[in-house]
Order: C-alpha cells, then sequence, then structure tokens
C-alpha cells in the first residue's frame, strides 16, 4: 500500500464500491431512523389557559428543586390526566371512527389556516 493510500483508506476502493459502500449505509441508517421514529411517542399540541401553564410551570419547578431534576410538564399532564379518569370510576367507551375520521379532518384543516385554534378564539380566551 502507498503512502497515499495509507492516509486516506477510501483510496483504496474504486468510485462504484465507494458508492455501494455509502448506498448500503445510507440505507441502515434509515431503517435505524424510520425505527426510531415509530418507537416514539406521539404527541400533540393542546392550547391550555395561560394561568393553567403557569402553575404547570411553577409545579414542574418545585418537583425539581426537590428531588426530580427531569420531571416535565408531560410526566404532570399525564398524571393528572391517569388521576382524573381513575377517578371517575366509569369506563369510557371509545368514539366512534366516524368521529375519529371527522376531527382528524376538522385538525388538518386548523393547522393550514392561519390561526392557531378557531374554536378555541371564538370563545375569546385567546384575545
Amino acid at each position: 500500500m502507498s503512502k497515499e493510500n495509507f492516509k486516506n483508506p477510501k483510496a483504496r476502493y474504486t468510485g462504484e464500491e465507494l458508492f455501494k459502500q455509502d448506498k448500503e449505509l445510507a440505507t441502515v441508517m434509515n431503517q435505524n431512523a424510520d425505527r426510531a421514529y415509530e418507537e416514539l411517542p406521539k404527541t400533540h399540541s393542546l392550547t391550555m389557559l395561560g394561568s393553567y401553564i403557569d402553575k404547570m410551570r411553577d409545579y414542574v419547578h418545585y418537583q425539581k428543586l426537590n428531588g426530580h431534576p427531569y420531571y416535565t410538564q408531560g410526566q404532570l399532564l399525564q398524571e393528572a390526566l391517569d388521576q382524573f379518569f381513575q377517578n371517575l370510576g366509569i369506563d369510557i367507551p371509545e368514539r366512534p371512527d366516524h368521529v375519529k375520521r371527522s376531527e382528524k379532518r376538522r385538525t388538518g384543516r386548523r393547522k393550514k389556516s392561519t390561526g392557531s385554534n378557531k374554536d378555541f378564539d371564538d370563545l375569546g380566551f385567546n384575545s
């Protein structure tokens, strides 16, 4: 092996071999990225009154000061909703598929519009 090839290990390969290796590497990276994306929890945005947001931030800050440095607003919301549904003491039936599809269509239209949440704005909370 020449001194030039020792400095640049890729110089040992032809252009076609490099292309094949790069293509294989890109395929593996894409597959790994797809798997990682599928494993991510699904998230949704939520519009809330500012006073609730401030109380949530205060509570999260309190938790961090008291030995829970990684406590998040998402955890707080999840715990609160879990407790709420547990305290209801009833089984809530799932919405029918046609209702879910209708909601999905409305959400898509809302994202495309210039306003953030028309129904919420109409109530006067964002003014």
